[in-house]
Order: C-alpha cells, then sequence, then structure tokens
C-alpha cells in the first residue's frame, strides 16, 4: 500500500506532466525548442518523517521540518516568444515597431547620474495585429546574481519578455516574468527551505573549448572581449584578460544568462586555470 507520501509526490508529478503537456499543445512545434523546464522544490508535508516510518520516493527529501520534491515545470525563453511575434507578422504582411528607454538610461549614465533602485526598464510594442502593450521591469544595480553584474542587459530582456506575453506569447502558466526573474525567485525559496541554498545562475567552474577569435563587445559593466564556444555558447571575458585563440581550454565559473536573441551566454567571474 502506498505511503502518504507517495500519494502525495504522485499528484505532484501528475500536475507536473499535466504542465508540460499543456505546454506542447500551447506551443507549435517550431517553437518548442525554446522551452526550457525550470527546477524547484514543492512541500508535500510541513514535516520530516519518523525514523523508518517510511522510504522517500525518488526525488523526495527532507530538510528543516518539511518534506519536498523536486520537479520541473516548463517555461519559453524571451527569444523563442520574439521568433514566434515576428514570424507571425511577416506571415500576416503586419507591421510592429519595438521602443524602449535605453537611450534615456544611457544619457543618465553618460552624464554621472545615478539610476535610482527599481528604476524603469520601459519597452512598448505595436502591432497591427495585437495592438499596444507597454510592459516594465526593474533595474537592480548591483543587485543579486545576474543583476550584479549586467543589470540593464537583464531588465531589458525581462521587459520585452512580459511585453511579447502580454500578447499571448509564451504563456503557458509561468506568468508574465523573465526566465531570470524566475529563477531567482526559486533559488530565493530554495535558499531558505534546502541545504543546496546556491544560485542556480551561477555555474561552477568548467571547462570550456574556445571556437573563435575574440571580438569586443560593449556592455553596461564596460567592454567584454566575446568568444564563441565549442558548445554552441558564449563565453564573455573582461576585456584586461589576455587573448585567447581557437582551440584553447580554459576553466571557468560565472553568471549564465539568455540573450534576447537566444543566445546562451557564459559571463566569465573567475578564471580557474588554463589548459
Amino acid at each position: 500500500m502506498a505511503s502518504v507520501i507517495e500519494r502525495l509526490a504522485d499528484q505532484v508529478r501528475m500536475k507536473e506532466k499535466a504542465a508540460a503537456e499543456a505546454a506542447m499543445r500551447a506551443i507549435p512545434s517550431e517553437y518548442r525548442d525554446y522551452l526550457m523546464y525550470l527546477p524547484q522544490n514543492e512541500t508535500l508535508i510541513n514535516r520530516e518523517p519518523l525514523d523508518g516510518e517510511y522510504p522517500l520516493p525518488p526525488g523526495v527529501f527532507s530538510w528543516k521540518g518539511k518534506t519536498f520534491i523536486q520537479v520541473k515545470y516548463p517555461y519559453m525563453v524571451v527569444a523563442g516568444r520574439v521568433k514566434w511575434f515576428r514570424d507571425d507578422h511577416r506571415e500576416a504582411g503586419a507591421k510592429y515597431s519595438i521602443t524602449t528607454n535605453a537611450e534615456e538610461i544611457r544619457e543618465m549614465m553618460k552624464n554621472g547620474q545615478p539610476i535610482p533602485p527599481g528604476y524603469p526598464f520601459v519597452t512598448v510594442v505595436e502591432s497591427e495585429l495585437h495592438g499596444k502593450v507597454e510592459a516594465l521591469a526593474s533595474i537592480h544595480i548591483d543587485g543579486k546574481a545576474v543583476d550584479a553584474y549586467f543589470p540593464l542587459e537583464n531588465a531589458e530582456t525581462s521587459s520585452l519578455g512580459r511585453a511579447l506575453a502580454k500578447m499571448g506569447y509564451g504563456l503557458i502558466g509561468s506568468g508574465l516574468s523573465s526566465a531570470e526573474e524566475v529563477k531567482e525567485a526559486i533559488r530565493r525559496k530554495s535558499k531558505e527551505d534546502t541545504p543546496n541554498g546556491s544560485k542556480p545562475s551561477e555555474t561552477e567552474p568548467e571547462l570550456v573549448e574556445i571556437a573563435s577569435n575574440p571580438k569586443d563587445v560593449p556592455t553596461s559593466k564596460g567592454t567584454y572581449t566575446s568568444y564563441e564556444l565549442a558548445d554552441g555558447r558564449l563565453l564573455m571575458v573582461s576585456s584586461d584578460v589576455p587573448k585567447l585563440s581557437p582551440g584553447a581550454k580554459v576553466c571557468v565559473s560565472g553568471i549564465i544568462t539568455e540573450s534576447k536573441t537566444g543566445d546562451v551566454i557564459l559571463w566569465t567571474k573567475e578564471f580557474k586555470g588554463v589548459a
């Protein structure tokens, strides 16, 4: 006979499966590669099992007086929403425009004016198919996780994703938040509830292989050097680091983000060595 924990775990797994199936129904097949599955922990009971009370099913664990199960729910990345939106307009022969207050923010920075905490990055999308929407994302200078390093880029992606979500692109039960916002919310909860409280957007040291020549790229944190990696990601390194050649293998740790164009970017925080 199944234990209470097993029955509760089965219910959550059914919800997890239903969410994945709903995402597949909602997202056309040509855009399903833009789905990612974000892990999170759900509470099954507000206590830990007594010694020998019952075995814990796979994926279930106890911590700090509660029993959890780890599940994954689907989310459509911003790049997928952008492609879907653009494809719809191209096929319909419809016009659209996307405007932001990025120039205003750049002028503030250029003039040495501090950006107040939570200052909004605003994206306005006007579409002949869907009308006009406006979306905001707070800029958190010196914030946590990715905001500690690239707050403007993160806010830009978030506000664009929210605007397209308001038009119905990528709404599969994950709301209007960007992937980084969802992951940060999960990180905060996990840090409180679980023994593995590390930030999911930060990487452990890993060995990567350089696959391209260096390219200097301006960012809100100064100029970085960009490389294509053998696994398809982009590596961003401070411009004062000696340039690397194709084929070089570097051990790095850092922050992983998603750009609005769909690139997965590893922003290097620390070199651990070169092989």
